[in-house]
């Protein structure tokens, strides 16, 4: 090490964003030989992913003291950024509302037609004064490094949290050499009340995205965990005691146990040999843990593109509720779908059939032990995802969050059953 210490500020109110900071943050300081400290922000939603180490990146815990003169000394080094962006954002908002404004006077027969040219002209300077300033809010580079993260970066628990989680994955039922597959269906327990469109309409405004269209039916996975079961695998069913409790002789609930610790779950995320899970939390926590993911029920092409060669994904069947004509996974890499990605008002979403989670998990498994070479329609299919994310990401924000990362999108590959789709009659 060169004495450098990477200072990490990983958001620590959500699952997913939570991991994927802390791992961003460790593969900064790989690629810098630095040092890692971790200061998340808020209480952690699961402890345990900040009682990680890693072999490559020492990781730093502060004392309590030093923990709170070190976040002091972030919010006084951040503070004049911070009120840099309020102001942006309250300019961007001052300049819409008036040309808003200025719009609907215009349109009255009793201004006089050259003070109506004056009100155009104002019009545009401040639509151009409002997308300067919005162009200085936005990032200079995409949320999600997909480039850094790519290469997996070992980790594991601290020896004392990890046998602490051994012991009780044990009176769980989890033996120390299980072969284990973790599941995760999405429901609307954990986020009630903070997902996107329960926020903006807080604020009295109306949000075309519901979140809740990437929530599933756990009852669909029956027949993949009787496969699984059959192949000897032990199946730990992953969330938070929100959860419908989920009753199966091949399954061990975790997400709704009074034995559940936070701790468990990370430890059955670092011993599984894959994650089955639709659009959540756990799929970004994958990337921490380096655990396979089969990412079912995808409703983002983009943004849920697997990242390394251990990844792949099925879509959710979309309908075009205007026309009921149902959308193939090429018609969700359409610029005008991914800008009205999960507004429920213009599709529908249906889970994805056990038939066709079964047929994933089969290719997943092949994947993991023998991956067979891409065909060439998924090879396409890849392609595809990235010139759409390279050429829309400056103009639909979500894509740019979530898009690619310098022309890169993607190791992983789309589902042949989902490909398959396309031939349906």
């Amino acid at each position: 090490m060169n004495g450098r210490v990477l200072f990490a500020r990983p958001n620590g109110l959500q699952y997913g964003h939570l991991a994927l900071e802390i791992l961003m943050a460790l593969a900064h300081a790989r690629a810098k030989d630095a040092e890692v400290c971790l200061l998340p922000v808020g209480q952690p939603v699961n402890k345990a992913l900040v009682d990680i180490e890693s072999e490559t990146v020492p990781i730093f815990q502060p004392s309590g003291g030093q923990r709170l003169w070190l976040h002091s000394q972030w919010w006084f080094t951040r503070l004049p950024r911070r009120w840099n962006r309020q102001r942006d954002a309250a300019l961007e908002a001052l300049y819409h509302e008036s040309g808003k404004e200025l719009s609907r006077h215009m349109l009255k027969s009793n201004i006089p037609a050259v003070l109506r040219n004056q009100l155009r002209t104002l019009r545009k300077w401040l639509a151009i004064r409002e997308k300067h300033t919005r162009a200085r809010c936005e990032r200079a580079w995409p949320y999600l490094r997909r480039r850094l993260i790519a290469t997996p970066l070992p980790v594991a628990l601290r020896e004392t949290v990890r046998q602490s989680a051994c012991a009780r994955a044990a009176e769980l039922g989890i033996a120390p050499d299980a072969r284990l597959v973790t599941i995760h269906a999405r429901e609307h327990g954990f986020k009630r009340g903070r997902e996107v469109h329960d926020k903006h309409r807080r604020q009295g405004k109306e949000h075309p995205r519901d979140d809740t269209s990437r929530n599933a039916y756990i009852e669909s996975y029956l027949p993949a965990i009787e496969h699984l079961a059959q192949q000897g695998f032990t199946i730990v069913r992953i969330g938070d005691p929100s959860m419908t409790p989920f009753v199966h002789p091949a399954v061990i609930d975790l997400a709704t146990s009074p034995q559940r610790t936070e701790a468990v779950e990370v430890d059955c995320l670092l011993r599984s040999t894959f994650l089955m899970s639709g659009e959540a939390g756990p799929v970004g926590v994958s990337y921490l843990t380096n655990t396979p993911v089969l990412n079912i029920n995808v409703t983002d092409p983009i943004g849920s593109y697997p990242i390394r060669r251990t990844g792949l994904f099925l879509t959710k069947r979309v309908t075009e509720r205007a026309t009921g004509r149902i959308l193939s996974c090429w018609d969700l890499l359409d610029p005008d779908y991914l800008k009205h990605v999960r507004n429920t008002k213009r599709f529908k979403y249906d889970d994805n059939s056990p038939e066709e989670i079964v047929s994933a998990v089969h290719e997943m498994l092949e994947l993991i032990t023998t991956p067979p070479p891409e065909t060439m329609r998924q090879q396409e299919y890849r392609n595809r995802a990235t010139t759409v994310a390279e050429e829309f990401g400056a103009q639909v924000a979500y894509l740019r969050k979530w898009g690619s990362d310098d022309g890169f999108l993607g190791y992983g590959r789309i589902a042949q059953v989902c490909l398959a789709r396309t031939d349906e009659p």
